[in-house]
């Protein structure tokens, strides 16, 4: 058996087993696609609807850049490692550009 299936059959029995007693005190008990949290500052092209640049700079503070899973909107059900680390990777570069002349990247 795959371990997603046996991650289903152990979540499945547990929920049956547990599953109005984890709801009645506030637990979901829904079963997740991933549990690699990401969201919250949010990387796009419109500052109306997301929180850093695609340079991974805060809209509202220039000198504030932020990267991390949280620039994701949501997950999409792999591991977020690897986008991650280019995303590092390209920071550095615009950091360094960034330091010698500040300005909106």
């Amino acid at each position: 058996m795959a371990k997603a299936d046996r991650q289903r059959k152990a979540h499945l029995g547990l929920k049956k087993r547990k599953g109005r007693k984890l709801q009645s005190r506030g637990f979901p008990t829904r079963i997740y696609q991933t549990t690699h949290v990401t969201g919250g500052t949010i990387m796009g092209i419109d500052p109306h609807t997301s929180v850093v640049s695609p340079h991974l700079q805060h809209w509202d503070a220039e000198n504030l850049f932020v990267v991390g899973a949280s620039n994701y909107p949501f997950n999409a059900g792999y591991n977020p490692t690897g986008p991650l680390g280019a995303l590092a990777l390209r920071l550095g570069g615009d950091l360094h550009s960034y330091v010698e002349q500040p300005r909106a990247l």
